[in-house]
């Protein structure tokens, strides 16, 4: 029997684990400091909405380059897919719950690293449009994937979001278990529309939305008051209290020892005085 080839054991797995693959090799610790401020983002409302706004900018970009390109071979699923998982509207609606009705006229323009994310899928899309199904993909997989631990987040430490208002990119129409498996049965379709090259390509193209992806987050102003308020409202105030409260006893068993050494030092101050006066006192009664 013949050993089986690496190319051909490369391409009878199917390209949605291959994907997991290489973004895993790709999830360094920068991604996850990364993540972490994504996440810190989420507990401050205005870092929230300039994250929806960078957001709403890119996936407008990606879903109208796919919608361009829906009768492309390796696009015709995912177009499909897209158009009814749009996040487009939803995007529109939360913008529109935290800036009011003029969201478009005070967000302004997008910033430098959200237009180079923007400027690449316009140049992918003229290019080599096959490259779009990583961006389509990746985007979506994300709000699926984690976007209910998300809303939960947003519901849970912003005091404005009640219900469904404020989270509507997180609310899909049909179940999110559907749609993350009609995704992935599209991707691994493409290994009988693609040949080995463009689905390498797609590959690389995988790990490339992250580091565009991380630059954007990157590019989120948080500060040290919004790491602290994170972690005042994420943590629960039982164990904010019993963590405070060990501050407390460790601090005060470190100052015990010392607070002793004092004392005595006070003590060693006090007792030349007491010698002087006694002396003062027997050379007076000798007189």
């Amino acid at each position: 029997m013949e050993a089986e080839t690496p190319n051909a054991q490369t391409t009878s797995t199917p390209l949605v684990d291959r994907l997991k693959q290489i973004s895993r090799s790709s999830h360094n610790v920068s991604n996850g400091l990364v993540m972490a401020r994504l996440a810190v983002a989420c507990t401050d409302e205005n870092l929230y909405t300039r994250a929806l706004q960078a957001f709403w900018f890119i996936h407008t970009s990606i879903s109208e380059a796919v919608e361009k390109h829906k009768d492309h071979p390796a696009l015709k699923s995912i177009a499909q897919l897209s158009a009814r998982a749009d996040r487009k509207a939803a995007f529109e609606a939360d913008l529109r719950f935290f800036r009011g009705e003029a969201w478009r006229t005070r967000m302004g323009a997008p910033s430098a690293p959200v237009k180079a994310y923007m400027d690449h899928i316009t140049d992918i899309s003229e290019k080599d449009p096959v490259l779009l199904v990583a961006h389509a993909y990746t985007q979506q997989m994300a709000l699926l994937a984690g976007g209910q631990r998300i809303s939960k987040l947003i519901s849970s430490t912003l005091p404005k979001v009640t219900g469904s208002e404020g989270v509507s990119v997180f609310a899909f129409r049909e179940p999110v278990s559907q749609l993350k498996n009609d995704y992935c049965d599209a991707v691994n379709a493409l290994t009988d529309v693609l040949d080995e090259e463009n689905l390498e390509r797609i590959l690389q193209e995988h790990v490339q939305v992250f580091e565009l992806n991380n630059r954007v987050i990157g590019s989120f102003p948080v500060r040290t008051r919004h790491s602290l308020q994170a972690f005042k409202r994420l943590m629960p105030p039982e164990l904010l209290v019993c963590m405070v409260a060990a501050v407390f006893a460790g601090f005060m068993i470190f100052l015990v020892p010392h607070f002793n050494k004092f004392a005595a030092w006070l003590d060693g101050l006090d007792a030349p005085t007491s010698l002087s006066g006694n002396a003062a006192g027997a050379e007076n009664a000798e007189l």
